[in-house]
């Protein structure tokens, strides 16, 4: 089984976290409220958009890296 975890030097994992934070509070927090309000899901672009700086694999196994 490939392992799940990749190994980030710790001011790496600092500047990931950082960049994760400053784009939940500035392009999805001031729109979350209306869509949970709404029910409706997360648009496209946005879903698009997270992944582009690969925010949506971080808690998946290597394996579904399409990249390799």
């Amino acid at each position: 089984m490939p392992p799940t975890t990749t190994a980030y030097d710790v001011d790496d994992l600092g500047a990931i976290t950082d960049l994760a934070a400053a784009v939940g509070r500035e392009r999805f927090a001031p729109r979350a409220a209306q869509w949970d309000a709404d029910r409706t899901p997360t648009p496209l672009q946005d879903r698009q958009f997270r992944g582009s700086p690969g925010f949506l694999g971080i808690a998946l196994p290597g394996s579904f890296d399409k990249r390799k």
